[in-house]
């Protein structure tokens, strides 16, 4: 699944920034907790693949220098405060260099937002992509203007 994952990031970014290089590809590390719990990281094994289809090297450049809580069920506010200042950039290797940044699912954008923050902060030009974007909460599919649906996309009641 990474691999069929990882191709479609690097199909999509190259698609939508057609003339940009990059040096490197850089991805967002899971909590350590999380980590251990899994035994790997989403995001980076979905960055690896699509480092490999873009011919470039995947690294762990992000670091956390201090834990957040599982953003599952927090408010976009909460989201952002939780998350504020919780990376850093492994600095010596980011001076002057153009970085894709790949996390799992893009929610709210506050974890994107502050490793792309860390990443600059650094010296780096970062470009964003994530396999999975939140749409919205409650989004019913099969209800959705949809004249195909059994109800015409059309209210029941």
């Amino acid at each position: 699944l990474a691999r069929l994952l990882g191709r479609a990031v690097a199909r999509a970014v190259t698609r939508t920034w057609p003339d940009e290089r990059w040096d490197t590809v850089v991805y967002i590390p899971s909590p350590l907790r999380r980590r251990w719990a899994r035994g790997f990281e989403p995001a980076g094994l979905v960055a690896r693949e699509a480092a490999a289809a873009l011919h470039l090297p995947c690294r762990r450049l992000l670091r956390s220098r201090k834990p957040s809580q599982v953003q599952k069920g927090l408010s976009k506010a909460a989201r952002r405060a939780n998350v504020r200042s919780t990376f850093e950039a492994i600095r010596t290797e980011l001076k002057g260099r153009r970085v894709l940044l790949v996390d799992d699912v893009r929610t709210t954008g506050a974890t994107l937002r502050e490793a792309a923050r860390a990443l600059s902060r650094a010296g780096a030009t970062v470009h964003a992509a994530t396999f999975a974007t939140v749409l919205r909460r409650n989004l019913d599919l099969m209800e959705a203007d949809n004249p195909g649906s059994p109800t015409g996309g059309q209210d029941p009641s």
